[in-house]
């Protein structure tokens, strides 16, 4: 069997570490072979050969935890971009549903009950991202724009939910209101998510 297969086997198949290993027998190698009686030319110079092996051991370490780390961010950001995309369809969602209510110039029990779902998984979406910005290091510029968002939430659940008498769905401002208010959110939404690929 091969240096490489038992090492790899010994090593788990982790590259970086074969590598380190290898390098390091290497270098312990040639320190040994200096304390024998054999002897090296005297124009090869041991140390510089030492050092060189030092920093290939240090710049793979640094690149295997480098990479581990920004694998680790990455899958983070990854969470966050994913629960923002669900607020997104969920606001995209629940405007369509009120848009059509719009239409038809009335909202029925079932239509209404949808409506109020549909803003409390919003919500629900939004709490969520708030939990994994705070588990991700609670960068300042991050919990500014899910304020942000937030604030643009409440006036969409408001233009959405609170509508008083039996005329909101066939009053045209009610739908502008609502539309602005849908836009706004799904602007901000978009804000936040490149924030997200930023930090």
């Amino acid at each position: 069997m091969k240096l490489k297969n038992i090492l790899g086997i010994l090593l788990g198949g982790n590259k970086v570490w074969f590598y380190v290993t290898f390098l390091a027998g290497l270098a312990l190698g040639l320190l040994i072979k200096q304390k024998l009686p054999i002897k090296f030319k005297e124009d090869v110079d041991i140390v510089p050969i030492l050092q060189l092996i030092v920093t290939l051991i240090v710049a793979l370490l640094i690149t295997h935890y480098g990479k581990q780390k920004a694998d680790e961010n990455r899958a983070e950001k990854d969470l966050i971009i994913e629960q923002l995309n669900d607020c997104r369809t969920k606001c995209r969602e629940v405007f369509a549903e009120f848009s059509g209510c719009c239409d038809e110039q009335q909202a029925n029990a079932e239509q209404q009950k949808r409506l109020k779902q549909g803003v409390r998984d919003f919500s629900n979406h939004l709490y969520a991202v708030r939990r994994l910005i705070e588990h991700s290091g609670n960068p300042a510029e991050l919990v500014k724009q899910h304020e942000e968002l937030q604030s643009r939430y409440y006036t969409f659940k408001a233009r959405i939910t609170d509508l008083n008498g039996s005329n909101a769905f066939t009053n045209p401002a009610t739908r502008n209101s609502a539309e602005t208010a849908w836009r706004e959110s799904d602007n901000q939404l978009t804000k936040l998510i490149i924030a997200v690929n930023r930090f």
